[in-house]
């Protein structure tokens, strides 16, 4: 009697530890809760219109597109494309966003550029949001951070991996129109350890038309370079060489900038660049693919084009972006 009260015990052990689900925490994708209906009874979302759709980003990565049929503290339930209910626990939700018109593409809805701020070298119009920020790196030598301090004015540093130049930016976006964004910005640095007493900048003023995913930029730029001209002399009372300043030479050019960029597919965007300054008669940009490697990450490869007087040639070039958020 007493043997079969333990094998009992032990049996009810036994079920007890192979029904346990394990502690380990489970991924986002993992808890959420699919409402799923019969095929036939199935309502697949109209995605040709765009006005009710939302992309919610979850905390493993994951995006689920759809329509929101509730919301509250707890959950969301979403109506995704494919006619399924997904009810979602709140503390799994990273972010959720509307989708824009033009993050459609044809018939598939892609997540937005993460760098629509900018082209491979110059900025857009477009702000970059409050809280959000890049790092970028042309040809892994020069390295670059921008923050957005509000929806409207950003911030950032730059220098390359020898530590020269050293520069700030600071840029003011404000959007004209639904299609139209304008901007004025400045960037201003000094050649560092090689020549601290060696300053140069741009200051430039942009206009954006378009939507994030397809958009033209025009811009207007000056920059300039401040030299220290000095000389070295001997003075003949002290018997010692030194140093004569004979002021600053500040040289300046004018530069005048058309860029585009258009979104192609779900992981590229084709984008042009063209700068030209009319002093020096010289012109150079070209063609350029972006390719998003993922939701933050973006390379910018292409060809560009050097034409001055008596000297063209083609280099490549390519860049890194990497979204912060």
């Amino acid at each position: 009697m007493k043997h079969k009260k333990i094998a009992v015990l032990m049996a009810l052990l036994a079920l007890l530890i192979f029904n346990t689900k394990a502690t380990t925490p489970l991924k986002a994708t993992e808890i959420i809760h699919i409402a799923d209906t019969p095929t036939l009874n199935k309502t697949y979302v109209d995605t040709t219109k765009t006005d009710s759709l939302s992309m919610i980003l979850l905390n493993d990565g994951t995006d689920l597109i759809g329509v929101i049929q509730s919301q509250d503290m707890r959950e969301v339930t979403i109506r995704l494309t494919d006619g399924r209910t997904v009810i979602i626990p709140s503390y799994t939700i990273k972010k959720i966003a509307p989708i824009e018109r033009n993050q459609k593409v044809g018939d598939n809805i892609y997540y937005p550029n993460p760098h629509p701020s900018r082209y491979l070298y110059t900025p857009t119009a477009y702000p970059i949001k409050k809280g959000e920020g890049y790092f970028q790196s042309v040809y892994f030598l020069s390295l670059q951070f921008q923050y957005g301090i509000t929806d409207n004015f950003s911030a950032g540093v730059g220098t390359s991996i020898v530590g020269l130049p050293l520069t700030a930016t600071l840029k003011y976006s404000i959007k004209a129109s639904k299609n139209l964004a304008v901007s004025l910005g400045a960037q201003a640095g000094n050649l560092s350890w090689a020549s601290p007493k060696t300053y140069l900048g741009i200051g430039f003023a942009n206009a954006t038309l378009g939507h994030e995913e397809k958009h033209l930029t025009a811009s207007l730029g000056y920059g300039m370079v401040s030299l220290l001209n000095t000389r070295d002399s001997w003075d003949n009372v002290t018997n010692q060489s030194i140093t004569i300043n004979d002021g600053r030479e500040n040289n300046g050019r004018l530069i005048l900038g058309l860029a585009g960029n258009i979104r192609t597919g779900k992981n590229v965007s084709f984008q042009t660049e063209f700068y030209y300054i009319p002093e020096e008669d010289i012109l150079f940009g070209g063609p350029s693919w972006r390719i998003y490697n993922n939701k933050k990450a973006t390379w910018d490869i292409g060809v560009w084009y050097i034409a001055n007087p008596g000297q063209n040639f083609a280099i490549p070039v390519f860049s890194l972006a990497f979204k912060i958020d």
